[in-house]
């Protein structure tokens, strides 16, 4: 508990280095939230699926945002040194951080869906394969964000590209086989289990793929 504190107060010393940034994110972030939950909700498209999408589309950007930017911090100021040679590996101390990043995007999420007017209003209810769903997608955003991990130690300035993969996504992600299934449980319909854990198995083996090039990578730069 005490390390998840831990990472908490880095946050909070990261982001006062960061200032600008910080609130250039926080003041954007409102806006999107703001403009794209009125946008669903005047065209009477304010249900399950939609919610479940838009949600886990930014609880995914806003991870990955912040994984580059931890990752890009901690090699121009050299603390991966300081990471590699701690007992916990690089893995598990981004997880964590990650968690903290997820709650701070969730509570803001919540907190203006909730002033727009939308609230959930007895249109979004969580039944349990609404439950699933929302599992099932934060474990292929845990997949993405392995990736994601492993890219920036390998390439290091991947920032802009990050944006480019989260808008792509968002017009675009509905395509893919996993987060069609996806939608199939959000909707009450038989989704294909299969396809799910095939998809999934891929993913995190070429996250895994990436990872091992990263780990060579860093012991080559001599960490």
């Amino acid at each position: 508990m005490a390390y998840k504190y831990g990472e908490l107060r880095k946050y909070i010393d990261e982001n006062k280095n960061y200032k600008i940034e910080f609130f250039s994110k926080l003041i954007s972030d409102i806006i999107m939230l703001a403009g794209v939950s009125f946008m669903l909700k005047s065209t009477d498209n304010w249900n399950n699926e939609s919610f479940t999408y838009f949600l886990i589309w930014y609880l995914l950007q806003t991870v990955l945002f912040e994984l580059v930017k931890s990752i890009e911090f901690e090699i121009k100021s050299d603390g991966l040194i300081n990471m590699i040679s701690s007992r916990t590996s690089i893995v598990m101390i981004y997880f964590k951080r990650s968690i903290v990043w997820l709650v701070k995007a969730a509570i803001l999420f919540a907190i203006v869906i909730t002033l727009s007017g939308n609230g959930l209003n007895g249109i979004i209810q969580f039944k349990p394969n609404l439950i699933v769903a929302i599992i099932l997608a934060l474990i292929f955003m845990y997949g993405v964000f392995f990736l994601f991990m492993a890219l920036t130690f390998i390439y290091e300035r991947v920032a802009s590209f990050t944006g480019f993969i989260t808008t792509a996504f968002l017009i675009f992600g509905y395509k893919l086989t996993i987060t069609q299934e996806i939608r199939k449980i959000i909707v009450g319909n038989q989704a294909d289990m299969k396809k799910i854990v095939l998809n999934l198995i891929l993913l995190y083996a070429v996250a895994y793929h990436f990872m091992k090039k990263a780990r060579t990578k860093l012991q080559y730069r001599g960490f």
